[in-house]
């Protein structure tokens, strides 16, 4: 008899977790697909009977547009006490075969697997599927197919048993319209995992589209890792202690990778924080032993289950050996130092000492200094908070994840844009725009000490798109720990960042060999509005980067309208409050129609393909291929709105002494943007303990971990890195 499976109640064990909470209920109702009732499909082939199976094809949509993305899936129908198989299919058995015929260009992604079930068969034990299994790929039609329709084939092979096996076979078709109109872009919501619709079964079309937002989602803290001939598991021990953990499972995407046989004991970790499972094992230790953690409690007499994803680490996550809370928040104080000199944040830098300089007393200065020092720690706290919470739900986000949203870019852009025009004298908004920066005239202190704090607020949302060195261990350390140790490196990063500001303010004699406030003060703001035009200038190309050309005749409407209000407002100031609501009501409005379009980095059936600058896009079959053909690789973490990358790309990679480098030692280069919400971009940052760009791998033939390099580059510290010397000419 099936195990009855609630999506609402949850285990015992988990119940005081937000994070169990989430991950359980999302993964129970996966666990659902594979055991409910049938499914119908917006087009689905007959039912064609293998022997004891019976087999059909499934696609979300009834026709697709040139360059178009669907879901294409097979199901099995099994009879009872019958079953098939998981890609791991345990100690006997095998997966299934799907040989796809479809015309050329029309091309298939990979396999989107549900988590098995665990099925002992006398003294083996298999993983698979019981009633119904169901193999998911994503569909996708080149832009220039030409016709009305295509025909899908398949010769599909699968092994069912009971008491015996045997091996099947059937042929299946199924012929999709194509029509003629404007692309639909499925594939960017569906690569992204975002969760748009509820799972409805009598909407067949929105089931299938949703279908991977249902899948195993990498746990944030997770970790498994090889080490001298054993497999080592780790989890938060937040998610699972020891004392109370619900029955966990570690099953390996690799066959025949651990004995399934033996009982898998968790227990407490060296590090408190985290509990581990020890296996051994008899492999490389280059084999990825990425796979499934599924749990398992009975409650009130009801068999709840559910899976989450657990993916391979080349650095483990954790603990003595590596980094502690107090070294991580020493990196972070150090990194948040550095920040300061980073060229995101000199705008808004320069602005709060032209403040500084204005101000009449030593009292007023030190306020501005410390409301501006509050302001950035408490936005890098906020930032811990949201980053941990959306973790927690199931979303996979990182550093500078803010700048991976086109309508923040946007806004960020037309701030820079109207603080320049403010700071070059076309208009004056008084506390309007004055509030970024820091007025501190007599009479204005309390507004002075908010127009401080907001400033210490914008530097923080600038920062984003830089990654100081130090910075990328201790936020990776971070987002591994419980939230008292992930609030304290964050507050250490913004401590760091605000400490030369609040020294200066404290001090206002480190300034004295400036000259007095004067008629220079106008030229020197109107100098300053130049690094804002700049800046803005900036985000507007990444705006183009994320949206298009649409994006930028949305932003530029809403700069010009922006430009109208500001303009209106001065010709008729009794209707400043009037002009303020009504920016407050439209520009919202204006923003959220900014959409990201889709990327190569996001689309599962591109990756290893040639990106725009002639590398490849990065993905860990492409490393596998390039390592087995004898070739080093370059992995370039990178993002249009990341300033640090872009200068390593223009200084260092780009530069010709490292691409005849390249050229000479037959170095692959893929490149992995991050520009938009990325998961497998994002769950590669973490295999390496990072949750933000830039990161440089280097990867050798025969050697099993790659080399991180720093995040500074130049061409020697490349050629070092890959040649081991740096003084040799090209």
């Amino acid at each position: 008899m099936r195990a009855d499976v609630s999506p609402v109640a949850l285990p015992r064990s988990l119940l005081c977790r937000s994070l169990r909470r989430a991950v359980s209920t999302v993964l129970s109702l996966m666990w659902a697909l594979c055991a409910g009732p049938p499914i119908a499909s917006a087009l689905e082939s007959p039912w064609v009977n293998s022997g004891q199976a019976n087999a059909r094809l499934l696609t979300s949509k009834d026709q697709m547009v040139a360059g178009e993305s669907i879901w294409l899936a097979l199901e099995l129908e099994l009879p009872d006490g019958w079953h098939t198989y998981w890609r791991n299919p345990g100690d006997s058995g095998a997966p299934p075969t799907l040989d796809y015929s479809l015309p050329k260009g029309v091309s298939l992604g990979q396999v989107h697997w549900v988590p098995p079930e665990i099925i002992p068969f006398g003294p083996l034990v298999n993983l698979g599927y019981k009633k119904r299994a169901f193999y998911a790929q994503p569909l996708k039609l080149p832009p220039d197919f030409e016709g009305e329709y295509f025909d899908i084939q398949l010769q599909g092979r699968w092994l069912v048993c009971e008491a015996v096996c045997i091996p099947e076979r059937a042929e299946l078709s199924l012929r999709l319209p194509v029509k003629v109109g404007s692309i639909e872009d499925t594939s960017e919501r569906d690569t992204r995992g975002r969760v748009g619709r509820s799972l409805t079964r009598g909407d067949p079309a929105a089931w299938l589209s949703d279908l991977q937002t249902l899948w195993p989602k990498p746990l944030p803290g997770a970790s498994v890792h090889m080490k001298q001939n054993q497999v080592v598991v780790r989890l938060p021990a937040s998610v699972a202690p020891v004392s109370e953990q619900a029955k966990l499972t570690y099953l390996p995407y690799t066959a025949e990778s651990i004995d399934l046989t033996r009982a898998q004991k968790w227990q407490a970790s060296s590090s408190s924080d985290l509990v581990e499972l020890i296996l051994p094992v008899d492999l490389d230790e280059a084999v990825d032993m990425s796979g499934v953690i599924l749990f398992e409690e009975i409650v009130a007499g009801k068999t709840l289950r559910g899976a989450f994803e657990v993916v391979h680490s080349v650095q483990p996550v954790e603990g003595p050996d590596s980094l502690t809370v107090l070294t991580a928040m020493l990196l972070a104080f150090l990194g948040g130092l550095i920040l300061n000199l980073m060229p995101c944040v000199f705008p808004v830098l320069s602005i709060k000492v032209l403040g500084l300089i204005e101000s009449s007393s030593r009292r007023s200065s030190f306020a501005a200094g410390f409301s501006y020092g509050v302001g950035v720690v408490v936005s890098f706290l906020a930032l811990a908070l949201l980053l941990v919470i959306l973790r927690e739900l199931g979303e996979n986000l990182g550093w500078g994840f803010q700048l991976q949203w086109p309508w923040m870019v946007g806004v960020l852009a037309l701030i820079f844009v109207l603080l320049g025009l403010n700071l070059s004298g076309f208009f004056d908004m008084g506390l309007g725009m004055q509030t970024f920066a820091g007025n501190l005239q007599a009479g204005q202190n309390s507004a002075s000490r908010m127009n401080s704090f907001w400033t210490g607020v914008l530097a923080v949302v600038v920062a984003a798109p830089c990654t100081a060195p130090f910075m990328g261990a201790a936020l990776g350390y971070a987002m591994t720990q419980p939230f008292a140790s992930t609030f304290a490196i964050f507050f250490a990063l913004g401590v760091g960042m605000a400490a030369p500001m609040t020294l200066l303010a404290s001090y206002p004699k480190l300034l004295s060999g400036l000259p007095k406030p004067g008629p220079w003060m106008v030229r020197l703001k109107e100098v300053l509005a130049f690094p804002m035009y700049f800046s803005a200038l900036w985000l507007v190309w990444v705006l183009s980067e994320q949206t298009g050309g649409l994006g930028l005749l949305i932003w530029g409407s809403i700069f010009i309208g922006s430009v109208f209000l500001i303009w209106l407002g001065q010709q008729a100031p009794s209707l400043e409050r009037v002009l303020w609501l009504v920016a407050l009501l439209v520009l919202p409005l204006g923003f959220a129609q900014l959409e990201t379009r889709s990327s190569l980095a996001s689309d599962p059936l591109l990756q290893g393909a040639p990106s725009p600058s002639g590398s490849l896009v990065y993905s860990d079959e492409a490393v596998r291929a390039a390592l087995a053909n004898g070739h080093p690789v370059f992995v370039d973490f990178t993002a249009d709105w990341c300033i640090t990358c872009k200068v390593n790309e223009r200084l260092a990679i780009q530069a010709a002494a490292t691409q005849a480098l390249f050229d000479a030692q037959g170095v692959v280069v893929l490149v992995a943007d991050w520009t938009n919400e990325d998961a497998s971009i994002t769950q590669a940052l973490a295999r390496f303990g990072r949750v933000g760009v830039p990161l440089y791998l280097l990867y050798r033939p025969g050697e099993q971990n790659p080399q991180i390099l720093p995040q500074l580059l130049t061409p020697d510290v490349i050629r070092e890195a890959l040649i081991g010397d740096a003084n040799t000419s090209t």
